[in-house]
This record gives structure tokens, C-alpha cells and sequence, in this order.
């Protein structure tokens, strides 16, 4: 049986975002889930040895951000495996997937759809063996798409009985290794909820355990570890919270320590003394941090570690006025990302947005233009081999350097780089609300250009998709009350 490679891909976006250390976590948790849900057929018997559950035009589609055409195709495989007779694991696998790719189209109602009938066939498709680690899983799973529709209530019963059906299974190795991370889900959920009390006693579970593992490295550990610290924090017991960011023990180089739970509490810790202005305490944390990857032996990507605790730093200086420092910073951030962009790990691009956002935003508030045209062509030019000049993951890159050139007057350049960002949208999707924006500003550069005739008919074709959104918007309740 072979595994088959799975891999997430970011959606395309304009502009940085910048997302609250809670929401952070939020979102690395559910995506935790839905990398383990989308790769289960690791732990399952596959229809034949060896065979790709999903078609290669379904995995082509959703790697080159067709998602509309990967919906399309999902959906035609999921009738034809549903209409061959009892389930199997490749039905699971077709139902995770279009769940993931509903949820990238924001169809949130759908994508619980998809996932509450991938949960349902969990009973047939797979062996005694492992059906109750992937059970857990897709409960899990179901929990995170009910709060994408706002049902809380629903979600909060989805992880608690994600949580009773790891502890009813006591022994089994596979689900052993997921208590941590169903306990750090609950916790989370109910910290959301203001039910503290709940979530520390949940937290402290799942830190137990983790304290008695060879390696602490059981999905959750680490991030049981940093809230359960954020949790003493707010309480004032500033000295639990630094016991539980330093718990892990002192490092040598024998040490059988799970580096990347000290980091992510160091982490925590750092960001907890920012929030209280504590900047030189926040600083030599983060320092610290640095200081953990570099001197644990046998960390397979330290660049990507130490980028992050970078970009924090950088961060940091900004929020205390220490441009010059930031920028610099900020750069070492990312020229350290895109060393661990490899021939081996080309898709490691695909977070080189996050490195480079806080650096556009910066060198534009400074206006230093010339400086970031040349390191967005220095990105552009990695990503580009990384995934083909055609790539909907070069969108963000491309659009920021047609802005940046505009605004340079580089005109020329400026449209050039505006077509190819106009052309990956309609490619990723021909009726976009963001689509009409966007063509309104490629038809304000060509009237700077002096080209009036060409920006017309750019404005023609943004009032005319503009108008046809919005008939299909205003259909749409109609329609639904229909059927």
C-alpha cells in the first residue's frame, strides 16, 4: 500500500492578513485535522495496493487551484463510487476532499455536508483495526465545518464525542496518539466559550500525558503546552506559566526533547510579554527560541522554525518603532524561508507570502519602492520555479508587483505584470467578486498610461461581470425557496 502524497495548498489572496495569535491557533488546529483526515488512507486498506485514491484530474485540479472544476469532478466520483456498492476507503477519501475543497470555496453548509457523509461510511469502509482512530478523526473533522456554519453547539457535541470515543478506546495505539490533540481541541473550544475552568482541566490532561510520552510529539502537545501557559498568564500565575513553557527540561545533546513544543511555548510566553509591553522580555524570548533551534540536533527544517521566531522579532521592532531594525529583520525572515525552498520541497514556497507580507507593508509605509520591486522579482522569480509561471499561488506575489510599479510609474512593467494577475484570477475563477476591483484598477493604470481606449473597454468588461453577479446574487434566494 502506498501513501499517498497530500498537500494543502493556500488560496490565493491580495494584500496581507494578518490573523490574532487565537485565530492562529484556530486555524492550525482544524487544518492539523483535515491534513490527517485528507492522508487517513494511510491507516486504511486501499480498494489495490498501491493505487491513488483520488484521479490524477481531480488532484491536478486541486493543486493548480481549479476548484470549481475539482468540485465538479468530486462530485461525478462520489456518484460513480456510491452507485459500485458498499463503501470504501477511496469514498472517504473523495468525501474529505470535496469537504476541503467546499470549505475553500467558502461553501461552508456543503463542505459539513460532504463531511458528516464521509463520517458515515467510516462503519463500512474501514477494518476494525483502524476505523476507530479515523472515526475520531472525522468527528473531529465535522466539529471544525460546524463552526465554519456557526453552529457552535453542534460543534462543541462533535469534539466532545471525538474526545469520549478516544478515551472509550484505551489501548489502541493509533487513537492513543490522538487523546492529546482531542483534548487540546475541546480546551480550545471551550476557552472560546469563557469556559476556563473546562479548558484548564482539559489542558492539564493533555500536558500529563504529554510529560509521560518518550517523545513528546503526539499531535497537540505542543499547542496543549502554550495554551495551558496563556491560560496561567491571564490567571496572574506568571510563574506556572513560565514552569509550563520551560517543562521540556534543559537541552543537550542527547536530550530526548520534542524541540518544537519549548518553541511554541517560548513563543507564546514571548507574545503574552508583548501584550503586556514587557518589549525586552518579549525580545530575549524569542532570542531564546532561536537559540532552542539552532542547538537541538537532528531538526530536519530549522530554517522554517527560525524564520517564524524572525519574523515574531521583526514584528516586535515595528510595534516599537525600530524600522531600520525591522526591515532588516523582516529580510533575514525571508531570505531564511526561501532557503528551505528546495528542489526536494518546492511546495515550501507556498508560505513565502506569509515572510514577505509584513515586509511590502513596511517598505510602503516607508516608500522605499525600489528596494521591494526587487525583492518581490527575487520572489517571484523562486515561486516561478517552484510551480510554473502559470501558478494561482504566484497571484499575490504578481499583484504587488503590479502595484508596485504603478506606483513607480514603471508603467509598461506594470501592465504587463496586471494582465498575468487579471489571467490567474479568471483562471482560479471566471465570476470572482473580487474580479470587477480588480479590473477597475488595471483600467485607472492604463488611463495613467495614456491608454484610454484600452482602459474603456477594461471598465465595459468590470460593469458588465459586475452586473452579472449581481443578477446571480439576486436569483439566488429564489432559486433556493424553489427547490
Amino acid at each position: 500500500m502506498t501513501r499517498p502524497r497530500c498537500e494543502i495548498f493556500l488560496p490565493r489572496c491580495h494584500g496581507p492578513r494578518r490573523l490574532s495569535g487565537s485565530r492562529i491557533r484556530t486555524v492550525m488546529a482544524t487544518l492539523l485535522f483535515l491534513g490527517l483526515m485528507v492522508s487517513c488512507t494511510g491507516w486504511s486498506q486501499s480498494p489495490k495496493a498501491g493505487q491513488d485514491p483520488i484521479p490524477a484530474s481531480i488532484r491536478n485540479a486541486y493543486k493548480e487551484w481549479r476548484l470549481a472544476d475539482a468540485e465538479a469532478l468530486l462530485k461525478t466520483a462520489i456518484h460513480d463510487a456510491e452507485a459500485k456498492g458498499p463503501p470504501d476507503p477511496r469514498l472517504h477519501e473523495l468525501l474529505s476532499l470535496l469537504a476541503n475543497v467546499e470549505g475553500h470555496l467558502s461553501h461552508s453548509e456543503e463542505a459539513l455536508e460532504a463531511a458528516k457523509r464521509m463520517l458515515a461510511v467510516d462503519d463500512e469502509a474501514f477494518p476494525a483495526g483502524t476505523r476507530t482512530a479515523v472515526v475520531v478523526m472525522d468527528l473531529s473533522t465535522v466539529a471544525a465545518y460546524y463552526k465554519m456554519t456557526g453552529d457552535d453547539e453542534a460543534a462543541g457535541k462533535a469534539y466532545e464525542r471525538a474526545l469520549d470515543v478516544a478515551r472509550e478506546a484505551n489501548g489502541n495505539p493509533a487513537v492513543d496518539s490522538l487523546l492529546p490533540l482531542c483534548l487540546f481541541q475541546l480546551a480550545h473550544f471551550y476557552n472560546e466559550k469563557h469556559r476556563n475552568a473546562d479548558a484548564k482541566e482539559l489542558l492539564m490532561e493533555a500536558v500529563g500525558i504529554c510529560n509521560g510520552l518518550d517523545r513528546q510529539r503526539a499531535p497537540g502537545c505542543s499547542e496543549s503546552r502554550a495554551e495551558l501557559a496563556e491560560l496561567y498568564h491571564q490567571e496572574g500565575n506568571f510563574r506556572a506559566a513560565e514552569d509550563i513553557a520551560s517543562g521540556s527540561g534543559t537541552l543537550t545533546p542527547d536530550a530526548n526533547v520534542d524541540w518544537s513544543a519549548l518553541v511554541e511555548s517560548l513563543d507564546s510566553l514571548a507574545r503574552q510579554y508583548e501584550e503586556e509591553d514587557s518589549y525586552d522580555l518579549a525580545e530575549a524570548t524569542y532570542r531564546q527560541a532561536i537559540a532552542v533551534i539552532e542547538k537541538t540536533p537532528g531538526v530536519e527544517d530549522k530554517t522554517s522554525a527560525t524564520a517564524i521566531q524572525m519574523l515574531r522579532m521583526g514584528q516586535l521592532f515595528e510595534k516599537e518603532g525600530r524600522v531600520d531594525e525591522a526591515a532588516e529583520i523582516y529580510k533575514k525572515s525571508l531570505s531564511t524561508a526561501e532557503a528551505s525552498v528546495t528542489a526536494e520541497h518546492p511546495n515550501r514556497a507556498l508560505s513565502l507570502p506569509v515572510f514577505l507580507d509584513p515586509l511590502v507593508v513596511l517598505y510602503r509605509k516607508e516608500n522605499r519602492l525600489s528596494e521591494l520591486e526587487t525583492i518581490l522579482r527575487q520572489a517571484l522569480d523562486l515561486g516561478e520555479r517552484s510551480f510554473g509561471p502559470d501558478s494561482a499561488n504566484l497571484g499575490g506575489t504578481i499583484h504587488n508587483l503590479a502595484m508596485v510599479c504603478r506606483d513607480e510609474g514603471k508603467f509598461q512593467d506594470a501592465i504587463q505584470f496586471f494582465q498575468r494577475d487579471l489571467q490567474i484570477g479568471e483562471k482560479i475563477d471566471p465570476e470572482s467578486p473580487q474580479l470587477p476591483s480588480l479590473l477597475l484598477q488595471y483600467a485607472d493604470l492604463l488611463q495613467k498610461a495614456n491608454q484610454p481606449e484600452e482602459a474603456e473597454a477594461v471598465i465595459k468588461r468590470a460593469t458588465a461581470l459586475r452586473e452579472k453577479l449581481q443578477r446571480k446574487k439576486s436569483a439566488t434566494p429564489d432559486q433556493t425557496s424553489k427547490n
